[in-house]
């Protein structure tokens, strides 16, 4: 299930993907820079992944779509850090993510968990707000960048199986 609905001024994502594989092996696979590097959309100029206690840090710079580049320049650049802690008992792993965006006075601030989901699958959601304060023009651009964000989370479904259809788990 994959929502993105506009809530109180800001766009609220909650995103759900399945995987056939256990909560553990979701979650190093979430861990590792190289998934991550595998996820990055093809206009992807520079990016620097690493592995931080219990998460990841990426730092990426794209090729800013046309229609952006009055507002942020030939590219733009963002952090996006996501940790989690385990669950004793639930098998679960949850943790913040925030994706900030370089030159634009926006984030996207939310929680991720995985969850087993059966005895060898697990379920990855994405729950939080997306919000440009810029005023006047601030739900315009959340209304563009929706695409691209929608595209890069669909990404990251794809090279999820592909990923551990290559990694025996």
């Amino acid at each position: 299930m994959n929502r993105r609905t506009w809530h109180n001024g800001h766009v609220h994502i909650d995103v759900r993907h399945h995987y056939d594989a256990s909560a553990a092996v979701v979650r190093k696979m979430l861990g590792d820079p190289e998934f991550w590097k595998e996820c990055l959309p093809d206009r992807t100029e520079t990016c620097r992944v690493e592995a931080i206690p219990d998460g990841v840090c990426m730092d990426l710079t794209v090729r800013a779509p046309v229609r952006f580049r009055r507002f942020v320049g030939a590219g733009l650049s963002a952090r996006m850090t996501v940790a989690w802690r385990h669950e004793e008992g639930s098998g679960r792993w949850v943790g913040p993510v925030a994706f900030k965006p370089d030159k634009v006075p926006g984030t996207f601030a939310g929680t991720c968990t995985i969850t087993p989901d059966g005895m060898s699958a697990a379920a990855v959601s994405y729950d939080g707000d997306f919000t440009v304060q810029i005023p006047v023009v601030g739900k315009v651009i959340e209304q563009q960048a929706m695409p691209y964000l929608s595209r890069t989370l669909d990404a990251q479904q794809a090279q999820g199986e592909l990923w551990l259809a290559k990694h025996p788990h």
